[in-house]
């Protein structure tokens, strides 16, 4: 048994995996089993994980990201475990890091680290913002209002504990991280949620980022917020928090969905995704989408 699994989880990212395992295996951390998932990728991928006998490669059928994570975990035999996906990659000492607070807080349902922007450009990576996630007092109020982490490979798990929850949610087609966290800090309220004080990862963004579907996110954030609604309702501070976090990502994503509704309207070869974005706008968020609306019309009628 070790003391870290890393679960890699790929699918069509054979470009970026080779960064993704060497980040993980150039290390010099010994006490790690390394896992790679590969989702039914139809690129180079089995070829790219191939190459690293150190590590252990799974594949299966395409079944989404939830279901990729499920079987990294099913297989991990360390106490604690990390999902990297492949497009993102591991800081140098990030292991030793990770290992030093599970040591230091081995009850812990989960300890959660920092992370950089890494941005794709023409000329390479670009580094951007770093992030320190505040959790305390509440972890649990802190992610209702929003999901503060925002990268998942920054998060150790106790394996035990994510294996008597069963595991990610495979109906879940994203957010399905967020909803494990919340899961987590729900139902584990006496246990810290530890946290290290430096980035341990790189957060790639690139064009194909899942977080960039506006309308997929507005979706899935919206229905796993609904979902803490009863657990949220017996605790003011959870139920305040809870509100803060739905008008947070509407305002997050359905602000995106609706200026990409204004430019379907200029683009006659779009506008076939008009209804399917005013339909999602009128059943997640008609509220807020009648008074963004409202705020447009009466800023276009002061002109």
């Amino acid at each position: 048994m070790h003391l870290l699994t890393v679960v890699i989880t790929c699918y069509n990212h054979g470009a970026y995996l080779h960064t993704s395992i060497r980040s993980v295996l150039g290390q010099g951390f010994n006490d790690v089993e390394l896992i790679v998932v590969d989702d039914g990728s139809t690129d180079h991928t089995p070829a790219v994980a191939g190459q690293w006998a150190e590590a252990t490669y799974i594949r299966q059928e395409n079944q989404g990201l939830s279901a990729a994570r499920n079987t990294g975990l099913e297989a991990a035999t360390g106490t604690h475990i990390c999902f990297l996906d492949a497009d993102d990659w591991f800081l140098p000492g990030a292991l030793h890091a990770i290992a030093r607070r599970v040591q230091a807080h081995p009850t812990a349902a989960l300890l959660v680290g920092g992370h950089i922007k890494a941005y794709d450009t023409p000329t390479g990576v670009r580094y951007g913002e770093t992030s320190i996630p505040a959790l305390q007092p509440d972890p649990y109020a802190a992610l209702l209002r929003c999901n503060v982490i925002e990268m998942h490979a920054a998060v150790a798990y106790r394996r035990d504990v994510l294996r008597t929850m069963g595991g990610f949610d495979e109906a879940l087609p994203a957010a399905e991280d967020y909803e494990m966290l919340l899961r987590v800090a729900r139902d584990h309220p006496t246990r810290r949620l530890e946290g290290y004080s430096k980035p341990v990862a790189a957060y790639r963004r690139h064009a194909s980022n899942m977080s960039d579907n506006p309308g997929l996110m507005l979706k899935s954030t919206l229905d796993v917020l609904h979902r803490h609604r009863s657990a949220a309702s017996g605790c003011p501070a959870h139920r305040h928090a809870l509100e803060e976090g739905l008008r947070f990502h509407k305002d997050l994503y359905g602000a995106r969905v609706l200026r990409r509704v204004k430019r379907t309207l200029r683009s006659a070869a779009a506008r076939s995704c008009l209804r399917d974005d005013l339909t999602l706008l009128g059943r997640y968020a008609p509220v807020w989408t009648v008074r963004r609306l409202g705020r447009h019309l009466a800023e276009y009628i002061r002109r």
